[in-house]
């Protein structure tokens, strides 16, 4: 089974695509109307070292003249597939047709292309799209699930935070007479911050070494859903555990240095 493409000679040219091997369509040349171009996943799948001249019988026999380096015609949770692409469609009939238009003047521009459309094809409503807000749709789902996933990541780490400011709290609260001991015994308020922080500290180490074991397992399992896709880097952990690191460190040492720094006689009056 071939993907098949219904194309003009100026196709090539406004999409950006790069005929690697022979030429393209030529306008007027009576045996281009059957001719076809074809990318390289069909060349390399049909294992054509050089594919121009060769014959594909299709409803007849079309030669290749020209051979396109791949693209993607779908969109990228598939693979690039073999392609023919044609200059003669089905009943002689294309179905769109493709402008490149200056962004600066879109609305003037799309009003000549309409006064022009209903000269040729008045009976016809005239009916437009852009091509990134078909892209876009084509990945709809992947938007929406980034909305999601970005809202519940928040309060995720919200409802963290706030977990670890209460526990902080609750432990220099129990710690205080223990805490006062300590400096009247001469210890000092930076000393008595670092205990509390380290304890707090390996935690926060152990839940990031958790979190990006199961996000990395669950992002390259979503990824694996396109067939183009990148590979998490490195980087992005080492960002994620020093910014959770940052914050998890600054809520513990906001109540460790309200607890080293108050008064011990206060915290050992009723002893």
């Amino acid at each position: 089974m071939l993907h098949v493409l219904d194309a003009d000679a100026d196709f090539f040219n406004t999409y950006g695509i790069n005929i690697t091997r022979g030429r393209n369509f030529i306008p007027g040349v009576s045996t281009d109307s059957s001719a076809y171009i074809i990318n390289e996943a069909l060349a390399s799948q049909l294992n054509w070292g050089n594919p121009l001249g060769k014959i594909i019988s299709r409803n007849g026999k079309h030669k290749i003249i020209g051979v396109v380096k791949n693209f993607n015609y779908n969109n990228l949770h598939s693979n690039i597939e073999p392609l023919i692409i044609t200059e003669t469609p089905y009943r002689y009939l294309y179905d769109f047709i493709t402008i490149k238009i200056e962004h600066s003047s879109i609305k003037n521009t799309l009003s000549s292309i309409e006064k022009e459309w209903k000269k040729i094809n008045p009976s016809v409503a005239f009916e437009y799209s852009f091509l990134d807000n078909t892209i876009d749709d084509m990945y709809k789902t992947e938007y929406n699930f980034r909305k999601i996933f970005l809202t519940f990541s928040l309060l995720a780490i919200l409802l963290a935070l706030l977990g670890l400011f209460s526990l902080s709290s609750l432990t220099t609260e129990q710690k205080t007479k223990e805490i006062g001991i300590r400096k009247v015994l001469g210890d000092t308020s930076g000393g008595i911050t670092f205990r509390i922080l380290k304890e707090y500290l390996l935690l926060v180490v152990i839940a990031n070494v958790f979190g990006c074991a199961g996000a990395y397992y669950f992002i390259s399992k979503w990824l694996n859903n396109f067939a183009f896709h990148i590979t998490p880097g490195v980087s992005v952990f080492l960002i994620s555990v020093l910014i959770t690191m940052l914050f998890g460190v600054g809520v513990v040492i906001y109540h460790a240095v309200r607890a080293a720094n108050s008064n011990p006689v206060e915290s050992l009056r009723y002893e």
